[in-house]
């Protein structure tokens, strides 16, 4: 009878072992199991939350990628029209140099301009109007093509124009941003071709113009003479002392906004594109 008193009460000490260890591993499992579910869920918390901020935070600036070549395009070169096709942005100028044989980013599905850009990006709207008024609206730029990149998350607006035989190139970018769903609902999306980004007023090709032949004569007519430039320098104006050299350096502001020569004087149009045409060569 003891040694069955013994036995029993092993048994039920070993019974009392095994529920307490069976007690212990359910506790550490809910405790690993909470924890790594919600770490989880915080990871989905926090890629949502990184999303959503998306919608609320990012940069607006101008492109690394601007530029401007008197390169004619060659046969290699692709052209706004060739990209356009291809659904693709249109790189008008690269290092400087010609227009690249491959198209860029993907173009976006809605229409690019102002109006819309600026309703899909409303958190920049001040940027994006202040960037466009100094590029399009002052310097006469044209918006062409928006394209995205879903990878580095960045929507790129290319504008580009021709003046005076060059081709000038410059983007604005807006990183880290999604466009809205919805703009402003205009759907009849305009398409510029490349006689679009011609500056009016500007000169169309690269001809080359002599000094001589076609530049001093439009000096000696418009701009020499005791109140302003000549051969002989008797205006005594420092920066122009009748050679070519000296022309070249001559502000080409001033001759954009009617300073030179000093009002009331005025060049005739095609002798100002002629000068503005030579100090672009």
């Amino acid at each position: 009878m003891p040694r069955f008193s013994t036995i029993f009460a092993c048994f039920l000490a070993l019974a009392a072992c095994l529920a307490v260890a069976a007690a212990c591993n359910k506790g550490d499992g809910r405790e690993e199991f909470g924890g790594d579910g919600l770490k989880a869920s915080q990871g989905g918390t926090e890629a949502g939350g990184d999303e959503a901020g998306e919608t609320e935070a990012g940069s607006t600036d101008i492109g690394a990628t601007d530029g401007s070549s008197n390169e004619p395009l060659d046969a290699t070169s692709k052209t706004l029209e060739q990209c356009t096709a291809e659904k693709k942005a249109w790189i008008a100028v690269v290092n400087s140099g010609a227009s690249p044989s491959v198209c860029g980013d993907a173009l976006v599905d809605y229409c690019c301009t102002q109006p819309e850009i600026v309703a899909r990006f409303p958190s920049k709207k001040t940027d994006l109007e202040a960037k466009f008024a100094e590029l399009i609206d002052a310097e006469k730029y044209v918006l062409y093509h928006c394209s995205s990149s879903a990878a580095d998350k960045k929507s790129t607006f290319h504008m580009a124009k021709f003046e005076n035989g060059s081709t000038f190139y410059k983007t604005v970018f807006v990183t880290g941003l999604i466009p809205a769903s919805e703009g402003t609902g205009v759907t009849d999306c305009p398409t510029p071709t490349t006689d679009d980004l011609q500056v009016e007023g500007a000169t169309e090709g690269a001809a080359t113009l002599d000094f001589t032949a076609d530049i001093v004569p439009i000096l000696a007519a418009s701009c020499a003479g005791a109140a302003c430039h000549d051969a002989a320098n008797t205006a005594g104006a420092p920066e122009f002392d009748g050679t070519e050299a000296a022309f070249k350096a001559v502000s080409k502001t001033k001759i954009e906004n009617d300073e030179m020569p000093p009002p009331p004087a005025t060049l005739p149009a095609e002798d100002k594109a002629k000068l503005l045409d030579f100090l672009a060569q």
